[in-house]
């Protein structure tokens, strides 16, 4: 999103494509390729969107749209299949920092324009807690739950007063 700000288009539109296309057509193609399987065994759709997508931090608009967008999807494909199946569940899941090579890779890019770095939980960590969320088909989980809970409420009551917690959280 910097290229946005110097007014690089072409890298703007690259970076946006490649986004969309990994995190939003990807997912959508491959949960829709599942389906009919998963319902045949009365499986369970983990749908993982973002944090980002509900509290986006300056530099990732194009990421947080492209969670936004799967997030939105994932909600409406839920209800959709609470409507036909009660054997196949689906999980919309909201994570948090996970300290992946990625979320390393935007710590060593963009910290100098945070004081303050939120903490990332490991992988492993969110692996288990989405794995038990799904075993207990629960409908939309929080990982870690107090972080993105409160993150999730505040957008829904006051913007202003999430971005002061977004402000405190990063220092931008």
């Amino acid at each position: 999103d910097d290229a946005a700000l110097r007014g690089d288009a072409a890298r703007v539109r690259e970076h946006a494509e490649r986004l969309l296309a990994v995190n939003t057509v990807a997912y959508v193609h491959a949960a829709a390729m599942a389906l009919p399987a998963l319902e045949r065994a009365g499986g369970r759709l983990v749908l993982v969107g973002s944090l980002a997508a509900h509290a986006p931090t300056a530099i990732t608009g194009v990421y947080a749209a492209s969670k936004a967008a799967v997030s939105t999807w994932a909600d409406a494909l839920r209800r959709e299949l609470d409507e036909r199946s009660a054997a196949l569940t689906a999980t919309t899941v909201t994570l948090g920092n996970v300290a992946t090579a990625s979320y390393e890779r935007y710590v060593r890019t963009h910290a100098a324009r945070h004081r303050r770095v939120p903490p990332a939980m490991a992988p492993a960590t969110a692996a288990r807690q989405i794995v038990r969320g799904a075993h207990r088909r629960v409908r939309r989980l929080f990982v870690p739950y107090v972080a993105t809970r409160l993150v999730f409420a505040l957008r829904g009551l006051c913007l202003p007063l999430l971005d002061a917690v977004m402000h405190a959280a990063t220092g931008v």
